[in-house]
C-alpha cells in the first residue's frame, strides 16, 4: 500500500487555520465588546476629534426628503432611504399622499430583499444600529414603526443633528461642498467649513448655461459690482471669490452660524 505525505506548504496553513479556529471557539465564550479592554480602547478612539473632509449637509430648513404624513410634514424612514444612494440601484416604494406608515412599510419592507449585499444598502446600517439600536437586516414591523417615529421626532429641529455630528461623531470640522448653491457662500452649521466649488467657474462659457442663479458666476459678479465684459474680467473673478470664501467661511469667522 502506497502512503502519501502532504508537503509543508500545504500543512502549515492548514495547521494555522485549525489552531485559529480552536482559539476563536475558546474566546467566543466572552463577547470582546463587553470587556474592560475594549471599553478603554473605544473610549480613547471616540475621544479623538474628527475632520469630515467631504460632505453635503444643507442648512436644516433645506434638508430634502420632507413630505406630508398623517402626523404632519417631516422627515421619515422613507425620507432617509429616498435621499440616500439606494434608489440609484433599487426601487423604493413611494410614500403616497395620505398613506400611513403601516401602508407604506407593508410594501416597502420587501424593497430591500435583493439588496442586502450592496453597499448602497449596507452603508446606512451602522447609523440605524448606533443611533437607534436597530438591526435593519432583521427589523420587525413594530421596530420599523418605532424607528420611523423616532426619526420624525428627531428632525423637528436641528438639535439632533448638532448632537450627532458634534458629540456622537465628535466631528470638529466638516468640509461641506454646496453643490446645490455653489456661490451662495453660506455657513449654516458651527462646525462647517464650506469649500469653494469651482465646477461652474470652469463651465461658464455663457450666462445662459446656468439655470440656478446661485451657481452663476455672472450673477455673482453682478451682485459684487464686478465686470464680466472680457475673458480677462472673467479670470479676475477667481481672486475675489477666493478671498471672499477665505474671509467668510473660516470656522472662527463672524459669519459662523
Amino acid at each position: 500500500m502506497t502512503s502519501y505525505s502532504l508537503p509543508l506548504y500545504v500543512l502549515a496553513p492548514l495547521a494555522i487555520m485549525l489552531g485559529s479556529r480552536a482559539t476563536t471557539q475558546t474566546a467566543s465564550a466572552q463577547d470582546i465588546k463587553q470587556t474592560p479592554l475594549y471599553g478603554r480602547i473605544k473610549a480613547a478612539l471616540d475621544a479623538v476629534p474628527a475632520i469630515d473632509t467631504h460632505d453635503h449637509l444643507r442648512p436644516f430648513a433645506e434638508i430634502p426628503g420632507r413630505h406630508h404624513t398623517p402626523d404632519g410634514t417631516g422627515i421619515t424612514l422613507w425620507s432617509i432611504w429616498a435621499t440616500s444612494y439606494f434608489p440609484g440601484l433599487h426601487t423604493l416604494t413611494p410614500w403616497a399622499e395620505g398613506m400611513t406608515f403601516e401602508q407604506w412599510w407593508d410594501k416597502a419592507q420587501h424593497d430591500f430583499d435583493h439588496a442586502r449585499a450592496t453597499s448602497f444598502y449596507r452603508y446606512l446600517l451602522p447609523a440605524f444600529r448606533d443611533l437607534y439600536g436597530v438591526d435593519f437586516d432583521t427589523i420587525t414591523p413594530e421596530q420599523a414603526r418605532r424607528l420611523n417615529d423616532q426619526i420624525f421626532a428627531n428632525y423637528q429641529d436641528d438639535a439632533w443633528l448638532l448632537k450627532v455630528v458634534a458629540e456622537r461623531a465628535n466631528i470638529e470640522l466638516m468640509l461641506i461642498d454646496p453643490y446645490w448653491a455653489r456661490l451662495k457662500f453660506e455657513r449654516a452649521w458651527p462646525f462647517a467649513v464650506q469649500v469653494l466649488n469651482v465646477n461652474t467657474l470652469i463651465q461658464a462659457s455663457h450666462p445662459d448655461r446656468f439655470l440656478n442663479p446661485l451657481d452663476s458666476p455672472y450673477v455673482w459678479a453682478r451682485r459684487a459690482g464686478l465686470p464680466t465684459d472680457s475673458f480677462e474680467d472673467y479670470l479676475a473673478l477667481a481672486e475675489p471669490k477666493r478671498a471672499l470664501a477665505s474671509r467668510h467661511l473660516q470656522p472662527n469667522s463672524p459669519n459662523a452660524a
